[in-house]
Formats: C-alpha cells, sequence, structure tokens
C-alpha cells in the first residue's frame, strides 16, 4: 500500500527489427510447440473423428480449422499488443497498480481469517 511505483521505466527497443520470416517463424514455433493447444484440440476434435470414416480430406480440414483459429487469434493479440503498446504503460501506473493489489489481496487474507 506504501508503494512508491518502480524507480525506472523501461525503454522500448526499436533498433532491433526482426523480419516478417522471422516473426512468423518464431509464432509457428510457439503455437506447434504449445502442449496446451495441441490438448485443447485433440480434446475438441476427438467426438468428430470416427477411425473407420477418417481420411485425408476429413484429416486436412481438421488442420486448417485448427491454423485458421490459431492464426486468427495470435493476430487479432498481436494487434492490440502493438496499437496499445504507445498509449499504455504499466511502468507510469506502477504506484496505483500496486495500491490496488494490495488492498485486493488484504481483503482476500481478511475473508480467508473471517471465513
Amino acid at each position: 500500500l506504501m508503494s512508491k511505483g518502480s524507480p525506472f521505466a523501461p525503454k522500448l527497443q526499436t533498433d532491433n527489427k526482426t523480419t516478417l520470416i522471422e516473426a512468423a517463424r518464431d509464432g509457428f514455433s510457439i503455437a506447434f510447440l504449445n502442449p496446451k493447444l495441441a490438448i485443447f484440440f485433440v480434446a475438441l476434435f476427438s467426438q468428430f473423428i470416427n477411425p473407420e470414416t477418417l481420411d485425408v480430406s476429413n484429416g486436412t480440414i481438421m488442420a486448417g480449422t485448427v491454423l485458421g483459429i490459431d492464426t486468427l487469434w495470435y493476430c487479432i493479440v498481436a494487434g492490440m499488443v502493438h496499437h496499445t503498446r504507445d498509449r499504455f504503460s504499466l511502468a507510469e501506473k506502477g504506484a496505483v497498480i500496486d495500491k490496488v493489489a494490495g488492498v485486493v489481496f488484504i481483503g482476500l487474507a481478511v475473508r480467508v481469517v473471517l471465513l
């Protein structure tokens, strides 16, 4: 509750430019190697898979659906982060965020003790 915020503000590195191919490669490997994503889609598609009728076209449709949903999600997140990066800095509002979090945690502690 007595936080004065961060003593320094992080500097954005504008010198380090990433090419589109590097960004696409990094994004693909993050999505492809994420085990939570694989578990989610296995759980989602397991109800639609019939081993007797599974063929290349059904597999292609399912893989395309996964690719489309995941690509759309990451594009939305990247677009939101890109547009808000310059207007919203958590370092400037660190003291307020710390105070609000302190009040919330104290409230939770009181609730645990009293209940």
